[in-house]
């Protein structure tokens, strides 16, 4: 749960009306930032302490049940899409920021299924090489958004 202490400085950025171009994360930490970018302020607290005890969110229960630590299909898709709706909101304003040509935003140009915790080796591959794929098709836009030469 050490996400939750760059969950609590975000909280802080978003109360004050800090805004940054960019956060950098490590795991849970990482993920956190699409909160901090679409204004979601207590969002991660707020999810965390209400489903921490659930079997389906995280913990040994998960992993023996879906291969992976933190449940993909409940934290990814129930909570988001069921328990905690207000994401899909937010998600849009993020999308809408994208268009707008506020943000540039680099994602998956097709699903790779891959666990968080992946030991195919192939998969890994896969996942690397649309990651460089995928940057390496965007990058002229990329350059035009950050005006680099």
């Amino acid at each position: 749960m050490r996400g939750l202490y760059t969950a609590g400085v975000l909280d802080i950025f978003m109360e004050k009306g800090i805004h940054i171009d960019g956060i950098i994360g490590v795991s849970a930490g990482a993920l956190f930032g699409i909160n901090y970018k679409s204004n979601q302020k207590g969002r991660i607290l707020r999810y965390n302490k209400k489903y921490a005890k659930n079997k389906n969110y995280m913990g040994m229960y998960s992993l023996l049940t879906t291969g992976n630590i933190m449940n993909e299909e409940f934290c990814f898709n129930k909570i988001v899409n069921e328990l905690d709706p207000m994401y899909n909101e937010e998600l849009d304003k993020v999308s809408e920021l994208e268009k707008e040509g506020k943000i540039f935003v680099i994602r998956p140009s097709k699903l790779v299924k891959i666990k968080r915790i992946e030991k195919n080796e192939h998969r890994m591959q896969e996942m690397y090489d649309l990651g460089k794929e995928d940057t390496t098709n965007l990058l002229e836009k990329l350059n035009q958004y950050i005006d680099y030469e």
